[in-house]
């Protein structure tokens, strides 16, 4: 007898690309997006107002590198056909700092899905692409929280006008 998952159709609400500066310059961009989640029927009650519920989710991470121009590539190979980039392409290990860090935010009927990326590590291969901007291997991982929707409060804004200019004087 398996655990039984009820998929959920999702629909992205936001969903937004990280950046890291790269210590040779370039900027990486990066996301993970959310491919499927689904929940068990089994529920922990932990107390009055929490449960904990087991959740399966599948993300698909996205990588896309903005060159400055500046990082001397003569020395990489093009990319052959077929080659895979995994760790065993990396070369050298490379230092990065987050420029900027998003929260991508998902729905279902049920809940609200929210996923932060957190990048760990970065390498350098020996490879460019047939643009000449170098590839990188990029390890990483994906938080994921959901949160049933008729817990969420649902907080609606108007925007403010500005303050009117007082003319009597």
């Amino acid at each position: 007898m398996g655990i039984k998952v009820r998929a959920h159709k999702l629909q992205t609400i936001k969903e937004d690309l990280d950046e890291y500066v790269l210590d040779d310059g370039n900027t990486l961009r990066t996301k993970q997006v959310l491919t499927s989640f689904g929940i068990t029927d089994e529920i922990k009650k932990i107390d009055d107002t929490k449960s904990l519920i087991k959740i399966f989710v599948n993300t698909s991470q996205i990588t896309a590198i903005v060159p400055t121009g500046d990082v001397d590539t003569s020395n990489l190979e093009q990319l052959p056909v077929g080659v895979k980039i995994s760790k065993e392409t990396a070369t050298e290990k490379i230092g990065f700092k987050e420029k900027s860090g998003c929260l991508n935010i998902y729905e279902t009927d049920e809940f609200m899905v929210f996923v932060r990326n957190t990048i760990s590590d970065v390498w350098k291969t020996k490879y460019k692409d047939a643009n000449g901007v170098p590839i990188y291997y990029v390890e990483g991982s994906a938080s994921v929280e959901a949160k049933m929707k008729k817990d969420i409060a649902k907080i609606r804004t108007k925007p403010t006008e500005p303050p009117k200019e007082n003319s009597s004087r």
